[in-house]
């Protein structure tokens, strides 16, 4: 399996903005660009129903591939979960985040890589082409064991099943180059205390790579739920519950994010922090894909 490579271009074309109004205002300037993605997208959605394959080419294998793609019960397929590699089996999401990690650290490079999972296709990807790599989890005890077998089963080995709390690291300050954390940020009650960790642990000039669900069109962000004071929750929308490939009742969602995270992101520490908006169709990267660089 080749080394994304060829990410690292895709990934610097790509446009970022620092905030809503310079979004709107490319929206503005580029209205029939937008217009023409969005209905590509659009189109996509609406053909792409069952199961099925789009044939392209992947910039993480460097190969040409299909894209696989399963629609949910009654619904479009989700173009940001979906579209996995015939290859390396990394859906659409993913493979932004190694183009961007590409684009920050390029593989073989020894830069200390944090990221907020281990149990995943996106770590064990890392892990084997970048030298320096930590991932972990957070778990209670007892889904320990499940956890330690699926580790084994996707590493090939055994290897040491690490716990951490992002909102308390045991990581000591300025003792990484880059974070990667993918869609666990609207899972943390206190997410402003896991920036905040992100900030202490990197070193300056170190990068955050982040996904999180983002309402690109909301200056705000949508409080789901809280935790009361006794740890209970307070619902304050309808529970949302996202995916877990080791916990059937799934993850409740605190937050849907708005383009104040970029603020607060600065605020934890950050001196840059511009959200990413990948587009790459024959590569199977479409709109809906944003992810948030940011800078220590």
């Amino acid at each position: 399996m080749a080394a994304p490579e060829q990410g690292a271009g895709t990934a610097s074309s790509w446009p970022r903005f620092a905030n809503l109004a310079e979004y709107r205002s490319a929206l503005t300037d580029q209205q029939e660009v937008f217009k023409a993605r969005w209905l590509w997208g659009q189109h996509l959605e609406a053909a792409c129903a069952g199961t099925g394959s789009y044939p392209g080419y992947c910039g993480v294998c460097g190969r040409a591939t299909e894209f696989s793609f399963t629609a949910g019960s009654g619904g479009p397929v989700n173009l940001r979960e979906e579209m996995a590699c015939s290859q390396c089996a990394l859906n659409a999401r993913i493979r932004v985040v190694l183009h961007l990690l590409s684009r920050n650290a390029p593989p073989g490079n020894t830069a200390r890589i944090y990221l907020t999972e281990q149990t995943t296709l996106l770590y064990k990807f890392v892990r084997a082409h970048w030298p320096n790599v930590t991932g972990s989890e957070y778990f209670g005890e007892d889904m320990r064991p499940r956890l330690v077998q699926y580790l084994k089963h996707l590493v090939g080995q055994r290897e040491a099943l690490r716990h951490q709390d992002v909102t308390a690291l045991t990581f000591s300050d300025e003792s990484l180059d880059v974070i990667v954390s993918c869609d666990v940020l609207e899972h943390v009650p206190d997410y402003r205390a896991a920036l905040a960790e992100f900030a202490r642990v990197l070193v300056r000039g170190g990068r955050l790579l982040l996904t999180v669900p983002f309402m690109e069109q909301s200056a705000d962000t949508t409080v789901r739920a809280r935790l009361r004071d006794d740890g209970s929750i307070e619902h304050l929308e309808e529970p949302e519950y996202h995916g877990d490939p080791v916990d059937p009742n799934g993850v409740l969602a605190f937050y849907n994010f708005g383009w104040d995270l970029l603020e607060e992101v600065r605020k934890a520490g950050f001196r840059d922090a511009r959200w990413c908006l990948p587009w790459a169709p024959a590569e199977g990267l479409f709109l809906g894909l944003w992810a948030l660089e940011a800078r220590r």
